[in-house]
């Protein structure tokens, strides 16, 4: 910690500190993470076997394109409702829809219900694992 001076009243405050306690200006800024990761699993085309393209759009705007089995990193300022999906022209596997919100981690897990077709969801989670 090292302590510089104040420039709007001259006095020493450390260099970590927010705002300076006597007058109140601010020293530093807090960095926002505004970065987002989301595990995809592995989609397979079962003819093929190889992994799917994937994207992750909102509205029109594209937020990340690479392949299943990826952690799509990107950065958003604000809470967002995405649409993961294959981009596949057989449609092999129904589009994912959830929210996100900066700073935090996600994993797309099976729900396998009552039913024979098992859906996707996005879960938050706190560590990704590779």
């Amino acid at each position: 910690m090292a302590l510089i001076v104040c420039p709007d009243c001259g006095t020493e405050v450390s260099s970590f500190a927010e705002k300076c306690p006597r007058c109140g200006y601010p020293i530093t800024k807090k960095e926002v993470n505004k970065k987002v990761k989301i595990k995809i699993p592995v989609f397979t085309s079962t003819w093929l076997n190889v992994a799917l393209p994937v994207e992750i759009v909102s509205g029109t705007k594209v937020l990340w394109e690479g392949k299943s089995g990826n952690i799509a990193t990107f950065e958003i300022q604000n809470e967002l409702t995405v649409i993961i999906r294959t981009k596949c022209n057989k449609g092999l596997h129904n589009p994912i829809k959830g929210v996100i919100k900066p700073g935090l981690k996600y994993n797309i897990v099976q729900d396998c219900g009552v039913h024979w077709k098992a859906t996707w969801i996005l879960t938050e989670v706190d560590v990704i694992d590779s």
